[in-house]
């Protein structure tokens, strides 16, 4: 892979997490569109711009990180640990199976489809979403900490963000959009 297309994946990587659609669907989309070759160990690549965008966000972010409360950053750290596990497990099966073009524009409209039905569902307008306003955790009780169900949504949500084409923000956004909907 030449530089310039790497640093093209880059910029796409970069914009693609920090929006709802699979970071990781990009990278097999675009040199494919592209008619590029794919780098030799995608996932080893795949895994340093994803660590380029978590230090970067983590950067962005520093303030807001720094003033979580411990229980908080366990409940958010627990939400990956489903997701870690079965990407470590079955990673290989899962890119075998569904990581081709085909099937991640598949994945990739069933989980547009998925956002557009949450959205309609929860009680922000589209309009709304326009407007750039810092994350924050859905509370489904008055405590100001999130509950110990905001944490288990989560690890369901990162359960479900494990299939090529399905980002982490997505599931989250219609996990916690129907978590909206019901309070």
């Amino acid at each position: 892979m030449k530089l310039s297309q790497a640093a093209v994946l880059g910029l796409a990587q970069g914009v693609a997490e920090v929006v709802p659609v699979s970071s990781s669907a990009q990278l097999v989309l675009l040199p494919w569109l592209l008619g590029w070759k794919q780098p030799p160990d995608r996932t080893a690549f795949a895994a340093g711009l994803h660590a380029g965008s978590c230090l970067g966000i983590a950067v962005v972010l520093r303030h807001e990180l720094c003033s979580l409360d411990r229980r908080t950053v366990g409940l958010l750290a627990g939400s990956c640990l489903p997701a870690a596990v079965a990407g470590t497990f079955a990673a290989d099966r899962v890119e075998a199976r569904l990581g081709r073009p085909p099937q991640l524009a598949v994945l990739l409209a069933g989980a547009g489809a998925l956002l557009w039905l949450a959205d309609r569902r929860g009680p922000q307008s589209a309009a709304s979403d326009l407007q750039h306003r810092p994350p924050k955790i859905i509370r489904r009780s008055p405590r100001d900490t999130p509950g110990e169900s905001d944490g288990k949504l989560l690890m369901i949500k990162e359960q479900g963000s494990g299939e090529p084409g399905v980002g982490a923000r997505e599931a989250a956004l219609a996990a916690l959009a129907q978590v909206a909907a019901l309070a």
